[in-house]
């Protein structure tokens, strides 16, 4: 005899959380790291993400890291160029101010500004991480610590 398959629950508190109010906590997590969560009135998290982020972030352009631009030429230049891009524009306003500064870093030989570019990558993943949070407190699938 086959074993009738369960049904999958649905979180019915997520589906009665209006999309604006998931997605705004997002949007402000972007742009500035850390505002999702002082939105999400969770104020300790809030300085936490903003100094962790913005810290990885000026401590890459300090250590004259790069920024990257897509590429388009063998396989693994284009995904490693378009996911440090990607990675790059994470950082949301950060990125957009040091560009819209005239920031601008050749490929320097050497490990200190090769771990200056991992720095600010880093800073762009960091910063997913904490816009996923962000939208899982947001719909009610993570309970705020």
């Amino acid at each position: 005899m086959a074993a009738k398959p369960v049904p999958v629950k649905r979180d019915v508190k997520e589906q009665q959380v209006p999309l604006f109010d998931r997605l705004s906590p997002v949007v402000l997590a972007w742009l500035i790291p850390g505002a999702g969560h002082y939105y999400l009135k969770l104020r300790v998290h809030a300085a936490v993400l903003l100094v962790t982020i913005v810290g990885m972030f000026l401590t890459g352009i300090l250590m004259q890291g790069r920024m990257f631009e897509p590429s388009n030429s063998d396989l693994f230049t284009t995904v490693m160029t378009y996911g440090g891009y990607v990675a790059d524009l994470c950082t949301g306003l950060l990125y957009f101010l040091t560009v819209g500064l005239g920031y601008y870093q050749e490929t320097l030989p050497g490990a200190v500004h090769d771990y200056g570019t991992k720095f600010i990558v880093c800073a762009g993943l960091l910063n997913i991480l904490a816009m996923v949070d962000a939208y899982e407190i947001a719909s009610g699938r993570k309970a705020a610590a």
